[in-house]
């Protein structure tokens, strides 16, 4: 059976939460939290049964679009254009 899961980089409710975490922390509470935040992403997938390396890519993609929420909030709050349409 192959499992395709949901592509973590679409959850926005999960991304935008993680942002907001990140950012209401200071930088070792934040360090903390987003560590804990990816072991137990990776646990998930893991135990659906995901290999080790897709476990990594998934927790990678993610990764990559919470900074691309933090980055995009931030130019919000600075009156930067470019946020989402």
């Amino acid at each position: 059976m192959n499992v395709i899961p949901f592509p973590v980089e679409a959850e926005s409710a999960a991304i935008e939460r993680a942002a907001i975490q990140i950012e209401r922390k200071d930088a070792k509470a934040a360090g903390r939290w987003w560590q804990t935040e990816c072991r137990r992403l990776h646990a998930r997938f893991f135990v659906i049964g995901f290999s080790d390396d897709e476990c990594c890519a998934i927790v990678d993609r993610f990764a990559r679009a919470v900074q691309a929420e933090i980055d995009r909030r931030a130019d919000q709050c600075h009156g930067t254009p470019g946020g989402a349409a």
